[in-house]
């Protein structure tokens, strides 16, 4: 038996053992032991002993846990016991803060199981009536609250309801006597946060017994509003009086409060300008929180009614406080303010002044500092910030008009002196967060370019890094005003040599290559230069946004000749070092020389109705044979290097994905090549490539045939890879591309796999072996291909083979996977993936209900043991779902609600 020395030997252990295994091995035994019939009387015995707060608050947390999760285990007849028993510990633990929450937890909880617990705040009041008790007291009224709403109570929403229902009309009673604590404790501050946290809770609980709160007789409204002139209460009474405001949001029953609580609030803006004049955070943040909460509210006023001009006038003050994360709060109420005239296509004049001011404010708070010499760090408060600011007028910014907000930065910007590279800097970037709305006719967009094509690169590292930025960002401008090419080019290509500016500068190239594919190709001999940086100043990263751009400008040159050539000379300096490498001259890393090529070919967008070469091949056919003939190169001398095949069969995708049915000549031999290195090495890459080939190639009819044999070979190669489907786990990546392929095949051309009715077999048994693999990835992709397999039943109604093979498979071995994705729902995976779970169920449910349904029963997820929050009743219902559900979504709420039975604990 496990007595209470042994839960304080292994807390002790936990706690305090140097050894990190018996640390754990005591941390482990200690959840097993709360899952145990004798943590009851164990965590009872170490209450009333106080061995340590350590050991009390773990036992108060074990009683909250078995409470919680373990109720049914408790008897009928000793229910009662348990809570006198509780309130005695709460007696005991008054002192004990820590403690003291689990208790009333357990308190909270115990009540939402009592449905014969009526008269709640009565009993608990009249419990903790002594004086002595008062903090608990109020400790178990902020819990109780709270504790309706929490999810992990496993209770129907009847009960939930009922409570609710019971404690609102109740409630009346607790604000005057948490107003008769407060009056009481006029130095006890840990008795005021107390009260002002209980009033939150309740405000936000509100029911019935909330009306009238306002009323002065009470003064709780005063007490919030005066609180906040105390340090230690003010960010509970903020909190607070934002509860106020929320329960003010139900003007049917709370008309008043909100009529009492705007004079109120707004007596706080003298307190808010002093915060503003002193730079003071924390109590500015509360301030604003409260100002924000009743502006959100009221935005749809702001908008139709004059009278609110007060309000925005508000926010707008709230904008001129220096902390980013005090202004950062009232972006909510602007995003409200865009939602509304966005929705309602509302006249967006009364607002433009105000709007304008926020910009004013704005454009002040995203500067840098003066005495900064570098870049702004990623990781500087004030870059997140700016993101912050760069979303919020992405969303508003119609309000004033994009091109009046850039004429309004344009304006500041040209006015700052040189020597003022803060204000520049940020009107650069003010304006970089609009530019992408500006129209091409813009006049402000061609003297803010020229400003930058002036000053860029003599000024402060961080105006010249922003202004490739907008460079990048305004490049379809630029192509459309071909006289700033040149110009904005220079700069672009003198930066790209520059560690400190690189990555800006060649995302501009990439923008500038992919808006002016017609104009750029005279800029093309540059990329020569700048993959001469490559390694040294320019990351890999970098280098492919370079590639993406100059596989653009390829793409739309004239003639298709011109195409091939270009195409030709960029990849040749990335496959010729790949040829010296299988020549044995240049031991390097095929790494990157695949990467960029993959990224040419992938971003490479020939429009073939027009660029077809005489001969009528595509124009990049000829650097793809050549690519092709490399990548059978390094797979011959390397094929035991299973990095390097991975990145020759990315290299073979996106070749056939950029040619599409113009790689048709290379089909045979990446067939051939791929079938003999998956019969040989096995590589699950190998699987990749045959759905690259069976999605490009499966619905041109010529090549049924041979993707039927290159299908029948991977599959049989690979089930004979996995063996027995017992030991499927331990294969996850194979499994992941095995089911990609399957899937494909199915979706493309499913005869080619069901008109083999072994092969289909097999691979249906092993995806049903493959649901429960403890793998997030492979779950996902197996769950995938099981809704295309069976959904196929009905997709393809008219074809014999498909429905036929189907129908035979799921009367043979549809038992099994039905048991499979029980046992899933039974906890068996995450919740995230019972929305597919419950299609599978239901295409099988749709196919053959009666049998499937009166086989669940066994599931092996559904058998003892189960999981003690689970009852009969819930499997009883589970199934019933199954055999009466009328609609798809009716199965999945059914699944999702058994499946939160087996959530973990926390």
């Amino acid at each position: 038996a496990i007595s209470s020395e042994h839960v304080v030997t292994a807390l002790q252990i936990m706690l305090s053992d140097p050894d990190s295994a018996k640390k754990h091995e005591a941390d482990k035994w200690l959840k097993e032991f709360q899952k145990s019939r004798m943590a009851w009387e164990v965590s009872d015995q170490l209450l009333q002993r106080n061995h340590s707060t350590e050991a009390s608050h773990f036992a108060a947390q074990t009683m909250r846990t078995k409470i919680l999760y373990y109720f049914h285990e408790l008897p009928a007849e000793s229910l009662e016991s348990l809570r006198a028993s509780l309130f005695q510990h709460v007696y005991n633990y008054c002192s004990s803060n820590t403690v003291l929450v689990q208790l009333c937890l357990a308190i909270a909880d115990l009540l939402l199981y009592l449905p014969q617990w009526t008269h709640v705040l009565r009993d608990i009041m009249g419990a903790l009536q002594d004086p002595r008790h008062r903090f608990a007291l109020v400790c178990l009224l902020t819990e109780l609250p709270e504790e309706v709403n929490n999810s992990h109570v496993k209770i129907d929403k009847h009960r939930r309801k009922d409570v609710a229902y019971e404690l609102g009309m109740e409630s009346a009673c607790v604000y005057p006597f948490l107003m008769e604590c407060w009056n009481h404790a006029a130095n006890d501050m840990r008795m005021r946060m107390q009260v002002l946290q209980c009033v939150r809770n309740w405000l936000k609980f509100g029911g019935q017994g909330a009306m009238g709160i306002e009323n002065p007789s009470l003064g709780l409204l005063p007490a919030l509003f005066d609180a906040l002139a105390v340090t230690e209460l003010q960010q509970d009474a903020g909190y607070a009086i934002e509860a106020c405001i929320s329960l003010s949001r139900d003007h049917q029953h709370h008309a008043h409060l909100r009529t009492a609580l705007i004079p109120h609030v707004f007596s706080l803006v003298e307190a808010f300008r002093q915060t503003i004049a002193e730079s003071d955070e924390e109590p500015g943040r509360v301030y604003v929180s409260i100002f924000t909460a009743l502006a959100e509210d009221e935005a749809q006023r702001v908008i139709t009614d004059p009278s609110a001009v007060p309000i925005i006038e508000l926010m707008v003050l709230c904008a001129q406080h220096p902390d980013h994360a005090v202004v950062r709060i009232t972006f909510s109420f602007w995003y409200n303010i865009g939602d509304i005239l966005h929705e309602t296509h509302g006249d967006t004049s009364r607002i433009q002044p105000y709007y304008t001011q926020l910009l004013g404010s704005l454009i002040n708070l995203v500067k840098c500092s003066p005495s900064m010499t570098g870049l702004l760090s990623r990781n500087d408060d004030l870059h997140e910030f700016r993101v912050d600011t760069k979303d919020l007028l992405l969303d508003t910014s119609f309000i004033l008009g994009p091109p009046t907000c850039i004429n309004l930065f344009a304006s500041y910007l040209l006015q700052q002196p040189a020597d003022q590279w803060a204000n520049i800097e940020a009107a650069l970037f003010m304006i970089l967060t609009v530019a992408g709305r500006a129209p091409l006719d813009n006049q402000d967009i061609g003297h803010v370019l020229s400003f930058v094509a002036a000053n860029a690169t003599k000024s402060h590292p961080a105006i010249r890094n922003i202004s490739l930025s907008l460079v990048g960002m305004l490049a379809d401008w630029v192509c459309a005003n071909p006289d700033s090419i040149s110009p904005l080019f220079s700069i672009v290509h003198e930066s790209i040599s520059s560690k400190t500016f690189a990555c800006n500068a060649a995302y501009a190239l990439k923008c500038l290559f992919s808006a002016g594919r017609g104009q750029m190709g005279s800029f093309l001999p540059a990329v020569d230069v700048i993959f001469a940086y490559a390694g040294s100043v320019l990351k890999q990263d970098d280098v492919n946004e370079v590639l993406k751009g100059a596989s653009r400008v390829i793409s739309a040159l004239s003639p298709p000749s011109a195409i091939r050539d270009a195409a030709a000379h960029l990849c040749n300096q990335f496959i010729s070092p790949l040829n010296e490498m299988i020549a044995g001259r240049a031991p390097l890393s095929a790494h990157q020389p695949l990467e960029y090529l993959c990224t040419f070919f992938r971003n490479a967008n020939v429009v073939v109705s027009d660029s077809l070469l005489p001969d009528g091949s595509h124009p990049l056919a000829p650097i793809a044979a050549d690519l092709w003939a490399t990548i059978d190169g390094l797979l011959t001398h390397f094929e035991s290097d299973s990095q390097l095949v991975e990145d020759c069969m990315h290299g073979i995708k996106w070749i056939v994905r950029s040619l599409s049915s113009y790689a048709s000549p290379l089909f045979q031999v990446v067939a051939t090549r791929t079938t003999e290195l998956y019969h040989k090495k096995q590589y699950p890459a190998c699987l990749y490539v045959g759905s690259i080939l069976v999605e490009t190639f499966g619905p041109n009819p010529a090549f049924r045939e041979p993707l039927s044999g290159l299908i029948h070979t991977l599959i049989t190669s690979t089930l004979s890879r996995l063996g027995p489907r017992e030991s499927i786990a331990s294969q996850p990546e194979l499994i992941e591309d095995f089911f990609r392929l399957a899937s494909k095949i199915i979706v493309i051309q499913p005869v080619l796999l069901f008109k083999d009715q072994a092969l289909a077999t097999a691979t249906f048994q092993y995806a049903s072996a493959a649901v429960l693999v403890p793998n997030r990835d492979t779950n996902e992709i197996v769950v995938d291909f099981l809704c295309e397999f069976v959904g196929a039943y009905h997709k393809h109604c008219t074809d014999a083979i498909v429905r036929g093979t189907i129908q035979s498979i799921l009367e043979s071995y549809g038992v099994p996977l039905v048991h499979s994705l029980l046992s899933a729902v039974a906890g068996g995976l995450p919740s995230f993936m019972i929305p597919d779970i419950s299609t599978v169920m239901w295409h099988l449910l749709t196919i053959a209900r009666d049998h499937f349904v009166s086989n669940a029963r066994a599931a092996p997820g559904l058998q003892p043991p189960l999981d003690p929050r689970v009852s009969g009743a819930d499997i009883e219902r589970l199934l019933h779902a199954m055999a009466t559900a009328k609609r798809k979504e009716d199965l999945r709420d059914e699944f999702r609600a058994f499946s939160r039975l087996f959530a973990p604990i926390d």
